[in-house]
């Protein structure tokens, strides 16, 4: 089809036409558009409607969206204090683990219960309980900062904080270390009859409601305060706090050591260090016994510090540990009223 158009012919007059219409009519018939133009220009505009639909459709998103967006806002803020009580928010935290299980100690928590095994993370909240009877069970837990907690048979404990215990019965023993590393917050031990502070210390609470002394406290080291009804008692290394049946809470001396201890060695940790000297042995077993260590002279200490020890002492109490300490450095001993003396080789 060609481009080329005729000249437009002039349209006649007709009677009232204004001076607008007359002009146009003057000018005649527009030529018609040629299809391929007309084709470009209606695909023209279709793309153009195209474009202004999906802005639209954009905007209403956006006004759509951005109320979406506040509402889960809103929400959150409403729903925050109860998330970070969820427990899938935020997962408890671990204050304990397992270190020594003797028999079959149970712990249970807001997950469940089942049977304590040795590297057994404990979280807050967690109670932990051994045998008694024909079956007796005890544990040793190392706490968050380093403190050692061990049950007797017959206890039930429940881990409220990283720094906090309740004592519901049977008998605990703590042991913060010569040199704890949690000093700023010292363990504090709940139980109906009061509570238990201590600042750096090797101590006992042993809790048997109904019992005429309901509750004992006897420090080995160091200093404990018991709070009970608003009034503290304190009591160091050697004595015993009674709390009787009828409230009132008495003082008595207690030995470190002996027979009545016996059951805190049982779970002591083992040893640690590589290839310790004949020294570290004995003021590791010293500490768990309540012993209190001697030489003879310098030069039985001397021997003591440079003789190192080879294997392990891992099941054997501290004085069968004791004997064979002082036999890898051919020394001798005598253990009486609490003070281990170690002596010269024999001659």
């Amino acid at each position: 089809m060609s481009d080329v158009h005729d000249s437009p012919r002039a349209v006649p007059e007709q009677p009232g036409d204004d001076g607008v219409v007359r002009l146009l009519r003057l000018a005649g018939r527009r030529p018609e558009v040629p299809a391929r133009d007309a084709e470009t220009v209606r695909a023209a505009a279709r793309e153009e409607w195209r474009r202004l639909l999906r802005a639209r459709r954009r905007r209403a998103w956006y006004w759509r969206g951005g109320g979406l967006l506040a509402a889960a806002a809103l929400l959150a803020l409403v729903l925050a204090p109860g998330l970070r009580r969820s427990p899938w928010w935020r997962s408890p935290a671990t204050v304990a683990s397992a270190e020594i299980v003797i028999g079959e100690v149970h712990y249970s928590s807001e997950h469940g219960g089942r049977e304590l095994a040795p590297g057994a993370s404990l979280e807050a909240g967690t109670t932990v309980e051994t045998g008694a009877g024909d079956a007796p069970s005890r544990a040793a837990l190392r706490l968050a900062g380093g403190t050692s907690l061990r049950l007797d048979a017959a206890t039930r404990v429940r881990l409220s904080g990283r720094r906090e215990v309740e004592l519901a019965a049977g008998a605990i023993y703590v042991d913060s270390g010569p040199s704890p590393t949690d000093r700023a917050a010292p363990l504090a031990i709940h139980t109906p009859l009061g509570v238990v502070r201590e600042t750096g210390t090797q101590f006992e609470v042993r809790y048997r409601p109904g019992a005429g002394v309901a509750m004992r406290v006897r420090v080995r080291e160091g200093r404990v305060d018991l709070e009970r009804d608003g009034r503290h008692h304190g009591a160091a290394a050697g004595v015993e706090l009674r709390v009787q049946a009828d409230g009132r809470v008495t003082t008595a001396r207690a030995a470190p050591y002996g027979e009545a201890w016996r059951w805190v060695a049982s779970v002591a940790p083992p040893l640690r260090g590589e290839n310790p000297t004949i020294l570290d042995g004995l003021r590791w077993a010293a500490r768990e016994s309540g012993w209190e260590l001697r030489f003879a002279d310098e030069a039985v200490a001397a021997r003591a510090r440079e003789g190192i020890m080879y294997g392990s002492v891992a099941g054997l109490s501290p004085e069968q540990a004791v004997a064979l300490f002082l036999d890898a450095g051919k020394l001798g001993y005598r253990l009486e009223d609490g003070v281990l003396l170690v002596l010269p080789p024999a001659e």
